[in-house]
């Protein structure tokens, strides 16, 4: 019995270290770069609609290909003369029939153009999907980012909250200290665990944001660069990354690609309007005015009542539409680029204040504040108040640095350019 139990216990200690290392090995660390080269591998929408512009290519094949020849044969099926079916021997009836539909008037050229048009708007929706995916990365990249770098603190914080709390509940005790020291330390101590929980809660969606992205079940651990506050300085004027954006952004592309589609469309339906050729040639054995009869035809539908009038108007109005879309996409645009830009000034002034403000001091001015509190030459008042401005202090500054990136990261996302 008492093997047995050793047994279990080897094997509760063996699969608690080999999930603590699957844990570990399940951890990646990873900078920018190495995550956006996971997510043009792996991510599946980016996969789907790769294979949508290979389907829409495929298309331009079709619209290529031209009608199909139409063959026809006519054999008798009694010959009421001879008393036999199917006589179609030298002296009985059979008939063969070729056809040949010819388009005319640019309506296959017409075709392809819009075919061509489809698969060049499938890889702008391609481009501008991948543009929307890795800006979506790189923020959560970002955010989970700092959310590693304020953890630390606060659970740093926390052991030291903890700490105090049992050395105060021992000397409370001894009357030592009053009660109400415990109490508003362990009031410090649940607004600080809160504020992590909140913290964790918004790491715990990024991560699986950050998964869901890369496609794996891995738990990656952001590692970016210090923040170059001077690599954010304007390098080109407003006029010209709006000119940027105009010219790079796949979504203008696209508006732009379906103003050209209605207007191919147009053409199509004014060339649907012009009646195409039937050419047609057909031999008869003995069923005409004379045996073996060889005829040619031509035939052609008459634009008597059907003049593709309705689809001619709609055609206009959707080109009509199209265009406008158009213009208002690139207003739309010019607004974002001057928003964003001011967004960056914005980012980067505030950094560089906080830089001024915060620096290594704060480390050595908390660990003389945590030292003065055990001398006793602080009060407990003033030292949590000291922890929590510290808190807020470096809470903030790593807000201010994610939304310094951010705005970098804005500036790359509105002109479709790798500008930071």
């Amino acid at each position: 019995m008492i093997n047995r139990y050793k047994f279990i216990l080897l094997a509760a200690i063996f699969f608690s270290a080999s999930q603590s290392q699957a844990s570990i090995q399940d951890t990646l660390q990873l900078n920018l770069g190495e995550a956006d080269s996971i997510f043009l591998k792996q991510n599946l929408l980016l996969i789907a609609a790769q294979l949508n512009v290979d389907a829409n290519k495929a298309l331009i094949i079709q619209a290529k290909s031209y009608p199909n020849p139409q063959i026809s044969i006519g054999l008798d099926a009694y010959d009421s003369d001879n008393k036999s079916a199917f006589f179609i021997g030298p002296e009985g009836e059979k008939s063969y029939q070729f056809d040949q539909l010819i388009l005319i008037g640019g309506k296959r050229r017409a075709q392809i153009d819009l075919a061509k048009k489809n698969a060049q708007m499938a890889e702008q929706q391609f481009a501008d999907l991948l543009r929307n995916l890795q800006f979506q990365l790189h923020q959560t990249f970002y955010e989970l980012n700092r959310t590693y770098n304020v953890l630390p603190i606060y659970n740093k914080q926390l052991e030291l909250l903890d700490e105090l709390i049992t050395s105060h509940e021992v000397q409370a005790q001894k009357g030592n200290v009053p009660y109400k020291d415990v109490i508003r330390l362990k009031t410090a101590y649940l607004n600080l665990n809160n504020d992590r929980s909140d913290l964790l809660k918004q790491q715990l969606e990024q991560i699986k944001n950050l998964r869901t992205l890369l496609r794996s079940n891995q738990t990656f651990i952001p590692v970016s660069d210090d923040v170059e506050a001077g690599k954010y300085k304007q390098i080109v004027s407003v006029s010209d990354l709006i000119k940027k954006a105009l010219d790079n952004r796949p979504d203008v592309q696209l508006a732009s690609s379906q103003a050209d589609y209605a207007s191919i469309n147009l053409r199509l339906q004014k060339r649907n309007a012009i009646p195409d050729l039937s050419l047609n040639t057909s031999y008869d054995q003995r069923g005409n005015a004379f045996p073996n009869q060889y005829l040619v035809g031509v035939g052609m539908p008459l634009p008597l009542w059907d003049r593709n009038r309705g689809n001619i108007k709609a055609a206009g109005f959707q080109s009509q539409a199209t265009d406008s879309l158009f213009a208002q996409k690139k207003m739309e645009v010019e607004g974002e680029v001057i928003s964003a830009i001011e967004n960056l000034n914005r980012s980067v002034q505030e950094y560089n204040k906080s830089i001024e403000l915060y620096t290594a001091d704060f480390e050595i001015v908390f660990k003389g504040e945590s030292d003065n509190y055990r001398k006793g030459n602080i009060s407990l008042l003033e030292f949590l108040d000291f922890v929590e401005s510290y808190n807020q202090s470096i809470a903030e500054f790593e807000r201010m640095k994610r939304d310094l990136f951010f705005a970098g990261e804005q500036i790359n996302y509105v002109t479709a350019s790798k500008l930071y």
